[in-house]
């Protein structure tokens, strides 16, 4: 429940006063960390890697910038040098993470 306040006040209402987060009328907010964001992409990973693995490859995620939506993704194994690397991390790995986790908008490679 949210605090009490009184009328004409410009402090925003509290839904949980130990978490600290406001309350707006009408409105559901959600806070994501990028722990949190970095979980998820990690998981989606997971799911990704025994398909570069059948290949002899591998990707480890890098940093990513929750500013500016950035991923950076580090290809390894067979996947450094390999002529398709370019669009297995576009095209495969990109696409499949920016489906699944609105919050990325670029993949980059490092």
């Amino acid at each position: 429940m949210s605090s009490p306040r009184k009328r004409g006040s410009r402090e925003p209402r509290v839904c949980n006063k130990d978490s600290g987060i406001p309350a707006f009328a009408g409105m559901t907010i959600i806070f994501m960390s990028t722990q949190n964001i970095q979980e998820k992409i990690q998981q989606e990973l997971e799911l990704i890697r025994p398909h570069l693995q059948m290949d002899g490859g591998d990707v480890e995620l890098v940093e990513f910038n929750e500013q500016k939506g950035v991923l950076k993704l580090r290809l390894q194994g067979a996947c450094v040098g390999c002529p398709m690397s370019a669009m297995t991390l576009q095209e495969g790995i990109g696409r499949a993470i920016k489906e699944k986790i609105p919050e990325v908008k670029e993949v980059m490679a490092v």
